[in-house]
């Protein structure tokens, strides 16, 4: 029987005569030569023209990509060969190749080599790594050369044909031909070789209107093809299908069977008469040129004729040949997904019909092959022959004892064991397809019947225009696939089986209670699989995904096309080919699809069960599985990327969780996840929570918006420092005027570059400052050196000056603001909200030299300079003590840490306020020139403020074990200083925090009260902090905890005492730090030894005072 080839047309172009054409490797692009002199390059999938060459005014004849130079080469009735980069448009060479028409070319398929034939009678090879230089010429022809193609087996011979009757076959670099064949009776148009490796042919057309197949080993002819009506321009062997495609003057195109050579087929596309042929190496499209255009056809399926079964064995065709490969031998679970399988590749045998369809029996135990109109039955193990006929469409029933055969129009065969059961199926319509399953399905035009395979009686009808049927493993589910969607439904054999019992007459359409839809994907599926409830398939654009319910996910994108094979449970992968058949595997969990599907089924127990089951790979998967299904709170808990739990923990306002990611996670790059809770914070009123993520996220916006809705002076105080440190002029100055920081605002403005308005603010809140700005005002205008500018600051007034000009009255703005000043509360004046006059403090300093000071330069500057500058001048700093830290550890859940120091200053303060002060503030911007060019060469200055949130000595409830406590004093004013120090600096989850201040109070303070040497602790919460120094990272500065607890004793070693270790060792704190600290996010321990105190000053003060 004929082969039933399906011949799509891609693309039908006229243009001016082609004589030439060539594919492109990777684009879907169509190379001609046209008469005209042109060359144009079609797009052939969408038929647009891509590029346009205007080459010359003569015949190109003939045109080759060279795809790896992006170039192509054309030659022309000019004598010019030239070289074109299609990319750019740049012509890259162009020369006189021959002394007549250039009448064909060929390029070697790996060397830098074209080769051109000419009506000189001449075929010369260049080579363009050499600048296109003639390297060798071959003559013995006697007419005009007509093609040259090279031998695929062997790229070192190539053969020519020639208007002198000749085929003559030549060796690179050898000068005479190896052999000549006398190959037509008149002229020879085309010479081809055959690209297999079984068969030693070669194609040749003439002028006599023959084809002709050699061997060329023995140069005798095996078969002339004659039907053609005129002289035929071309043959070739299809690369991948059994056909040898000729073209003819007579401007038809036909098919040969090239095993058989029978003629196939006959085509017309009424573009007068055929000239040329080019084919897709790696694909099914031909390309034909004619006078008056081009066309592009694709000759059969690309989709490859192969099968798997349950057990992993593979079977495929190549021509008639049959080979088989077993996946399930080669199967490593670790293999890299996409990756080609490695698989020993077996020879079955061979096929007497070119197989369009390879299928297995559901049992694996037969293959069948569909082709030539024709079946036949092959055992899988031994191939052989087990049964045969004649048949369009083949398909077998779940129990691969029973099958059928579409014989064409209405005709539809049933066998059982191989036997006919004779009038089963009596059908009075066309059918497309069968396929088979629990029901043998009958595909019309428009619809889709089910039969039922025992009596042949219609099961149900549905109307959709499907092309391929795919039945589930337990018959419940089939997919009917249409070309842009395709649908699921459950099969229900009892009900249908109940409306039969009933007694009730079929309708034309069958039982409706038969089947029900489960869902509609909107999109095609090209090759799909059951693996129980689960559905895999490829999709037109190259996606492997699985339908579990409703619901699809993907497996993988592929860059080409890939045909499914199906899925084995045991390895855990589904296993695919592409066209090149080579086969691909990619890991899909067993357990991941059966736990979707009992979530789907609602068995949420059964689905925990399974969970563990899940590689850890897989959770996220799941996870974005359980979120579509609205399972937010059970995909919370399954998901293990921080990301996708951050962003379930938004969703479901689990503000804990959501901090506790944000908390643990790199702090760097963090700053979206903060402003994300901080607007949710807001959005629930959640004020403090909001306000320390904007704080975090460092949002200055969102800041400002909460410090002037709360008239929270502290977060103004501080979003005003960090605004002008990142350069937010507007905001910094919103937030100083909001404090009424009078100061800060025209210091904001003048360093913005705006002393205007510098000027005419300080003019209406501190006309004391007045002078000072107009000055520098006038200053800038005069400094441009421009007249205009200059009589601009000559108009300009100073009050203090030119008082009559403000008649609104200059001297009692200064009265007024005096007393305004004067009447200003301590805690208001340039407290910027974060340091408050009636809270006492702590300023801990600590400080690295580094190599390039020395420590007697260092203790001599600090000792002498440094800290008398601070507490001769400054009533409220109570004690000055400096220690040598003698270890320190820090550990943090999100892998930073604080920088590491050798010495630490302790200041203590009866009032923070002292901080914001400008006559502290400008210590440091008043340095003397010593200590500046000290600070230059410090590895490290880590400073720390915080406020004193706890002090033992005044909780009446103490009774140390020394009696040395002292009971009533204001808070901090300690009169002797403990000879050692241990300072512990955390940060625990925020929901921890109110516990942790409990526990420290109620249990941990009393406990150490006990330890022998112990004399006082006391918390602090760090107000604020800063980081400088050659060593210093900007991480520092946020790795600094946030809690500091501050104990003081006698002796240097309280931790081997039994009172120390039964502080550390209880219920309580187990509970508030968590298993293995995990409530700690940050924590830093330090023990230090004193060095020098200063510690009298307290007392003095505290008699002062």
């Amino acid at each position: 029987m004929p082969m039933l080839l399906d011949i799509q047309r891609k693309l039908f172009a006229r243009s001016e005569r082609v004589k030439s054409l060539d594919f492109h490797p990777t684009e879907p692009w169509l190379l001609a030569g046209l008469y005209s002199g042109s060359v144009n390059i079609w797009n052939y999938e969408t038929g647009a023209i891509v590029k346009t060459f205007e080459v010359t005014n003569v015949p190109v004849r003939c045109v080759k990509f060279i795809a790896r130079k992006n170039w192509f080469v054309a030659g022309s009735d000019d004598f010019q060969l030239r070289c074109f980069n299609y990319n750019t448009h740049e012509k890259v060479i162009s020369f006189e190749a021959h002394p007549d028409y250039i009448r064909c070319l060929t390029v070697h398929p790996t060397g830098p080599y074209v080769l051109t034939g000419s009506d000189d009678m001449t075929i010369k090879m260049w080579d363009w790594d050499k600048g296109w230089r003639l390297v060798q010429t071959f003559e013995g022809h006697t007419h005009y050369i007509m093609n040259l193609c090279f031998n695929p087996k062997d790229s070192n011979t190539f053969a020519s044909s020639c208007l002198d009757r000749t085929v003559k076959v030549w060796t690179l670099g050898s000068s005479v031909a190896n052999f000549t064949l006398d190959a037509h009776d008149k002229g020879v148009n085309y010479v081809e070789y055959f690209h297999g490796g079984d068969k030693p042919y070669m194609l040749t057309t003439g002028d006599d209107r023959t084809i002709k197949i050699w061997d060329y080993l023995s140069k005798s002819c095996v078969q002339t093809l004659t039907g053609h009506t005129s002289n035929v321009s071309f043959a070739v062997f299809h690369p991948s299908l059994p056909l040898i495609v000729s073209g003819s003057e007579d401007g038809t195109v036909k098919l040969w069977h090239s095993n058989t050579y029978r003629l196939e087929s006959t085509l017309d596309y009424g573009l007068e008469r055929v000239w040329c042929v080019a084919y897709k190496k790696s694909g099914n499209d031909v390309a034909i040129g004619y006078d008056e255009g081009a066309v592009v056809i694709k000759l059969g399926k690309e989709e490859p004729s192969v099968s798997m079964d349950a057990a992993g064995k593979v079977v495929w065709a190549k021509n008639s040949e049959v080979l088989s490969a077993n996946v399930g031998a080669s199967a490593e679970e670790s293999a890299p997904d996409g990756q080609r399988l490695p698989v020993s590749v077996r020879e079955m045998g061979t096929t007497e019909v070119y197989p369009q369809l390879l299928q297995h029996s559901p049992n694996g135990r037969f293959v069948t092959v569909c082709g030539d109109g024709e079946y036949i039955i092959y055992t899988a193990l031994a191939w052989r022959n087990k049964a045969f006929g004649s048949g369009l469409g083949f398909a077998w029933a779940s129990d691969s004892n029973t099958y059928a055969v579409h014989e064409g129009g209405s005709k539809v065969k049933v066998f059982r064991n191989f036997k006919e059961r004779a009038g089963l199926l009596t059908l009075a319509y066309n059918v497309d397809a069968i396929a088979g399953g629990a029901l043998l399905a009958a595909l019309g035009t428009g619809f889709v019947c089910f039969y039922d395979w025992e009596t042949g009686a219609l099961v149900r009808r549905v109307d959709v225009e499907a092309k391929a049927i795919h039945w589930s493993t337990t018959g419940e589910l089939v997919a009917i696939v249409c070309d842009d969607s395709f649908y699921i439904l459950r099969f229900d054999r009892d009900a249908y089986a109940a409306y039969l019992d009933s007694g009730a007459e079929v309708e034309d359409d069958g039982v409706e209670t038969a089947f029900e839809v489960v869902t509609e994907v909107s999109e095609s599926a090209r090759t799909a699989k059951w693996t129980g409830e689960c559905l895999l398939y490829t999709n037109s654009t190259n996606r492997l995904q699985y339908l579990v319910g409703e619901q699809t996910h993907t497996i993988t994108h592929a860059d080409s096309e890939i045909y499914l094979l199906g899925y084995i449970p045991q390895h855990g992968r589904v296993y695919v080919v592409n066209k090149d058949l080579a086969i691909l595997s990619y890991s899909l969990s067993l357990a991941l699809v059966e736990y979707q599907t009992a979530v789907l089924r609602g068995d949420l127990d059964a689905a925990a069960e399974l969970l563990d089951q899940v590689p850890a790979d897989q959770r996220n998967r799941v996870a974005r599985f359980l979120e579509t299904q609205d399972l937010k709170d059970l995909a919370l808990d399954v998901a293990t990327d921080p990301e996708q739990r951050f962003d379930l923990a938004i969703s479901l306002d689990n503000f804990e969780t959501a901090l506790e990611i944000a908390r643990s996670g790199p702090q760097v790059g963090s700053e979206s996840r903060w402003r994300t809770i901080g607007d949710k914070a807001l959005g629930r009123c959640n004020v403090a929570l909001a306000k320390e993520c904007f704080e975090r996220a460092q949002d200055l916006s969102s800041m400002l918006l909460v410090g002037t809705s709360t008239n929270d002076r502290e977060l103004l105080g501080r979003l005003a420092e960090l605004a002008v440190e990142k350069g937010s002029t507007n905001i910094a100055f919103a937030a100083y005027l909001q404090l009424n920081d009078v100061d800060s605002c025209i210091e904001v403005l003048e360093k913005a570059g705006r002393t205007p308005e510098a000027a005419l603010f300080a003019r209406t809140y501190a006309p004391s400052k007045v002078p000072e700005i107009v000055s520098k005002w006038r200053g800038e205008l005069e400094s441009t050196n421009r007249h205009k500018q200059s009589e601009i600051a000559a108009s300009i007034a100073d009050p203090s000056k030119n008082a009559a000009s403000f008649e609104e009255g200059w001297k009692q703005s200064l009265v007024t603001e005096k007393e305004l000043r004067a009447k200003m509360p301590a805690s208001r004046k340039k407290v910027n909200g974060l340091f408050k006059a009636d809270e006492s403090g702590l300023l801990l300093v600590y400080m690295e030299p580094s190599d390039a000071v020395s420590l007697d330069e260092f203790h001599e500057w600090y000792d002498n300079e440094h800290v008398p500058l601070r507490i001769d001048r400054f009533d409220t700093f109570r004690s000055a003590v400096r220690y040598a830290v003698t270890s320190s550890t820090a550990t943090s859940q999100s892998g930073d840490s604080p920088p590491k120091t050798s010495w630490g200053a302790f200041y203590t303060v009866s009032s923070n306020a002292v901080f914001a002060d400008v006559s502290y503030t400008s210590l440091r911007s008043e340095r003397s020139a010593r200590e500046a060019e000290l600070f230059t060469r410090l590895g490290m200055v880590d400073r720390r403020i915080y406020r004193l949130e706890y002090d033992s000595d005044l909780d009446d409830t103490l009774t140390p074990s020394n009696g040395n406590r002292k009971i009533g004093l204001t808070p901090q004013l300690a009169t002797e200083t403990a000879p050692y120090l241990v300072t512990n600096s955390v940060d625990v989850k925020l929901e921890m925090q109110d516990e942790y201040n409990q526990w420290f109070e109620k249990e941990h303070v009393p406990m150490l009260a006990k330890v022998p040497g112990w004399r006082r602790s006391r918390r602090f919460t760090l107000l604020d902090n800063g980081v400088n120094g050659t060593q210093a990272q900007s991480s520092h500065k946020d790795a600094v905890p946030k809690t500091l607890g501050l104990h003081e004793y006698d002796n240097t070693s309280p931790e081997s005492t039994e009172e120390f270790k039964a502080a550390v060792k209880t219920e309580w704190r187990s509970k508030v730090l968590g298993p293995n600290g995990c409530n700690l996010l940050r924590r830093e321990r330090k023990t230090c030894s004193i060095y020098r105190a200063w510690d009298p000053i307290a007392a003095i003060r505290a008699e002062q005072d």
